[in-house]
């Protein structure tokens, strides 16, 4: 028993979870009207068809393969295929069902149990559920009363476009786009503004919303070591755990800017460490010699690690450090404990 105890109060802690949009909706439908459930339910299997028969059409145009990558992709397209016609079986169900259930499993994943059949709700790219799962929010929250969180959540994917920012112009220094909070992006000239000012944008919401989350666990006497902090992006969710101490304590967040942008990380923490602080602090966290155009670069993805407990069977993820040098990552239900992760 002194054992089991020992080991339990080691164990990592969640100490924040954000669902996402959709999660978020589907945490307040335990208690909700059967049709709500429905309905719910009706429009995530919709979409889900939608998105994989559309990744099917896209694989079927691509013949820039090898002959090996072809039999692996058509390897896939009969799994996909296949993975579709359950889908339109759950979908016939849906409108015979005695009963529909709407919850989160204990990794935040949305799961639709039809009769005693679960589904989880996994899309065939992480940028097609960043994109779906906010619009499937927002009109579900139309057709029904959402709680305060879900319709704060389905406007997640707007709120970049609320910052208070303007274009920099200042001699000697390349032209950027700054928020009054002190994130700066730099670019190597003007072109194509609105696409770089989106950047900015989205990667200054996705460190607001970082920084509140780290700001509410240390009111809560959590302890956050800098050095120990990474950003591991799940390849199946498109969330992403923000390991916070050598504890492997993490938060749980959606952060699609923040891991897929050319960020100056060195910049990023200090940024976080002075809103940790209560100081003002200005960064410039996006430079002319990180980006490429008006395109997003996806930092350099290192050693793959897995992540156990995905009933997708892709159980992959990529982690690199936002600050600091080689350690180890340990996160519930995340990198299994031991799993080395280089400095990027």
């Amino acid at each position: 028993m002194a054992i089991a105890a020992t080991s339990a109060a080691g164990a990592p802690r969640q100490l924040h979870s954000d669902p996402g949009a959709l999660g978020a909706v589907a945490a307040e439908l335990a208690d909700a009207p059967p049709a709500a459930r429905l309905d719910f339910a009706v429009l995530v299997v919709d979409a889900l068809i939608g998105a994989y028969e559309a990744e099917l059409e896209r694989a079927l145009q691509d013949r820039s393969r090898s002959a090996d990558a072809q039999r692996r992709l058509e390897s896939w397209r009969q799994a996909t295929a296949g993975y579709v016609r359950e889908l339109r079986i759950a979908q016939a169900a849906l409108y015979v069902a005695q009963w529909v259930e709407v919850y989160l499993d204990r990794h935040d994943r949305i799961v639709l149990l039809i009769d005693d059949r679960p589904f989880w709700v996994a899309w065939p790219r992480v940028d097609a559920g960043l994109q779906l799962e906010p619009q499937l929010a927002e009109e579900f929250c139309r057709r029904h009363v959402c709680g305060t969180a879900a319709q704060t959540a389905s406007s997640q994917a707007r709120r970049g476009a609320s910052l208070t920012g303007s274009w920099v112009l200042t001699q000697n220094r390349p032209p950027a786009w700054a928020t009054v909070d002190g994130l700066r992006c730099e670019f190597g000239d003007l072109s194509d503004r609105p696409a770089k000012e989106a950047l900015c944008r989205a990667v200054a919401a996705d460190l607001q919303q970082l920084g509140a989350a780290l700001r509410a666990s240390v009111g809560r006497s959590d302890t956050i070591q800098w050095e120990y902090l990474t950003l591991q992006s799940d390849a199946v969710s498109g969330r992403h755990w923000v390991t916070v101490n050598a504890d492997g304590d993490h938060l749980l967040l959606s952060l699609p800017a923040l891991a897929e942008a050319p960020i100056d990380w060195g910049e990023v923490v200090r940024w976080l460490r002075g809103q940790i602080a209560g100081r003002a602090v200005d960064a410039t966290v996006v430079r002319p010699a990180n980006f490429s155009g008006g395109m997003r670069r996806r930092p350099r993805a290192l050693r793959r690690i897995r992540v156990p407990g995905d009933p997708g069977g892709n159980d992959r993820c990529t982690a690199w450090w936002l600050d600091g040098a080689v350690s180890r990552v340990r996160a519930a239900g995340g990198p299994r404990e031991g799993s080395v992760v280089s400095r990027r």
